[in-house]
């Protein structure tokens, strides 16, 4: 479930990207999302643990 959250809730990060730049390079955008995955998967993680 954490993953599946990170994915879909980290999808602002591309459409962010992409107006501010006109384009979606995955080169310059993969290592920003990847880091909003992780982020979000360690963050719910400990969330839920609580």
């Amino acid at each position: 479930p954490q993953a599946y959250l990170g994915l879909t809730m980290n999808c602002g990060v591309l459409m962010g990207w992409s107006a501010v730049k006109g384009s979606l390079s995955l080169v310059d955008i993969f290592p920003l999302y990847t880091a909003g995955v992780f982020w979000t998967i360690i963050y719910d993680t400990i969330y839920a643990h609580q």
